[in-house]
């Protein structure tokens, strides 16, 4: 079986090269892989070009939305996201892999072994995806999506003109990525769409069922971590699930673990015996830098 894993880029190289690392060095062998990078910082190239087989750079695509609101550069890094899954997933079908995995540099697989339990769920299927309900709202999750590529040939999924209503969903304003992923999925018949998890078991920094996607999910039903690099107090965290799910490390995830200080004070484990921050939602602090990434984005 071939897998494509498709890892998105921004700047955040070094994650991009551990989730890479963990994969590579735990892939069961009778699993080919290739890694491709769709990047959206173009200065960045030659650094990914030496960690990565192929990169594609990603524009932003001139959708009509684009056009009206060429300001609002959140909505725009949403429009590149989902050009590079089309991208890159045009590009592994081409090459005849049988799936594509899709990961953002912060998107970790720690225990690959585990990719089998969907594998096997969706030999009839086009997507397997993560969608988390919020009351009556659904949220289809841009991380560790997973395309059938032999079934999507049927549907021609990944090619979708920058003019298609799938590029502009109502809402986009406020669903972005998420809206454009959920009009994605419905453009495939009944019955082929598989969601292997709904995050109800998953916890995040603090060992809540996670409502946002920031700054951790780790999903216990099939050890994926998500984090993101703006939030520095959850690095701790990061260190001590690689060193409790991944099994093989190399020189760079041992590298990576020991720049970062463990201190026992600021975690503790939960009853399920998982690493969690002591420091309580209501500290404000522990989100200003994901607030400060946003506001300059915005400027």
């Amino acid at each position: 079986m071939k897998i494509c894993f498709s890892i998105g880029v921004h700047d955040a190289i070094e994650d991009a090269l551990i989730s890479k690392s963990i994969i590579e060095n735990n892939l069961p062998k009778k699993y080919s892989s290739e890694f491709v990078c769709g990047l959206t910082d173009h200065t960045l190239s030659s650094e990914l070009r030496q960690i990565f087989k192929k990169v594609f750079l990603i524009e932003t695509p001139k959708t009509k939305f684009y056009r009206e609101h060429q300001n609002d550069r959140i909505l725009h890094r949403c429009l590149r996201v989902f050009k590079s899954i089309l991208i890159t997933g045009s590009y592994a079908q081409k090459k005849n892999f049988d799936f594509i995995i899709y990961l953002s540099a912060g998107s970790w697989i720690l225990d690959p072994t585990k990719l089998e339990k969907i594998f096997n769920k969706i030999k009839q299927k086009v997507f397997a995806v993560r969608l988390a309900n919020r009351s009556k709202y659904l949220l289809v999750d841009d991380h560790f999506l997973i395309v059938n590529l032999k079934q999507a040939k049927k549907y021609n999924i990944f090619n979708i003109k920058s003019s298609s209503r799938v590029f502009s969903p109502i809402g986009i304003k406020y669903n972005e990525i998420h809206g454009i992923l959920y009009m994605w999925l419905n453009s495939v018949p009944f019955g082929k769409v598989y969601v292997y998890s709904n995050l109800h078991n998953a916890i995040d920094a603090f060992g809540h069922t996670p409502y946002t996607s920031n700054p951790l999910i780790f999903d216990i039903d099939f050890n994926f971590l998500h984090s993101n690099k703006a939030f520095k107090n959850i690095y701790i965290l990061r260190a001590l699930y690689i060193e409790k799910y991944v099994k093989k490390k190399n020189n760079i995830i041992t590298r990576f673990i020991s720049k970062i200080s463990i201190n026992k004070n600021l975690y503790k484990y939960n009853k399920m015996k998982l690493p969690i921050l002591k420091t309580n939602y209501n500290n404000q602090n522990f989100y200003k830098p994901f607030l400060n990434y946003n506001h300059k984005i915005i400027k």
